[in-house]
């Protein structure tokens, strides 16, 4: 999944929180925020279904006290100097 001379991306999806990008070398590139995982379809395939299963458990137990829900699009759109936290 090395980037190479010839490779260009697609944009295959994009919403205000992430996009995704697809290689021409067919890696894909999750985009959030400051952040880019370079993934092979398979990983992406696995980290899909994981985020599904949590958004899923999630659904399941919106009503318990204890859940919170994070604004991910805002979270993504700080910016913390390094050395800072």
């Amino acid at each position: 999944m090395s980037s190479q001379a010839g490779c260009f991306r697609e944009v295959i999806a994009q919403s205000c929180v992430a996009g995704v990008e697809r290689c021409s070398c067919g890696t894909l590139h999750l985009v959030l925020g400051p952040f880019t995982l370079r993934l092979s379809p398979d990983q992406f395939r696995t980290l899909l279904g994981t985020l599904t299963e949590g958004q899923s458990y999630l659904d399941g137990h919106s009503d318990e006290s204890h859940v919170s829900t994070l604004d991910l699009a805002s979270l993504l759109g700080r910016h913390t100097p390094p050395g800072q936290s």
